[in-house]
């Protein structure tokens, strides 16, 4: 068992921003399906309908075909699929920022959305929290052997 000496030590050098950014990062699966499950349901990271609507009641029919769960004339950012496949995690320091690496992104179609589009609303904050908490948690205790 190492000494109290030798675990204050250990303490001194570790970086909780560099623990929680890794745990976050070791999490990031888990934020993008819960943005992917927003959108899916045409909420935003405010926990309010992705907005503007769509213009074209056709088209609002249509994508309401498709995915019913946004409601009619709700955008869910969805056709192919690629543009949810490709959210991701961007951690800078204790910031993270959460987008889509697909480049339909640079289209002024998608930026009408932006940038309330992207992110976790408070319920899923609060959950994804708990677990990079854990996380953290855990990879300090392997750090100081605790």
């Amino acid at each position: 068992m190492a000494s109290i000496f030798e675990i204050a030590g250990k303490m001194e050098r570790i970086n909780l921003n560099i623990l929680a950014a890794q745990a976050i990062e070791e999490n990031e699966d888990d934020i993008n399906k819960r943005n992917r499950e927003q959108l899916e349901k045409g909420t935003d990271r405010n926990g309010k309908k992705i907005k503007p609507k769509y213009k074209s009641k056709s088209y609002a029919k249509r994508k309401n075909k498709m995915n019913s769960a946004a409601g009619l004339g709700t955008p869910d950012l969805k056709v192919t699929g690629q543009l949810h496949d490709e959210i991701g995690v961007i951690v800078e320091g204790v910031d993270v920022f959460v987008t889509s690496f697909d480049e339909k992104m640079k289209y002024k179609s998608i930026q009408q959305y932006l940038p309330n589009a992207f992110g976790l609303n408070r319920k899923n904050q609060t959950e994804n929290r708990q677990l990079n908490n854990r996380t953290l948690i855990r990879n300090f205790k392997k750090l100081t052997g605790l």
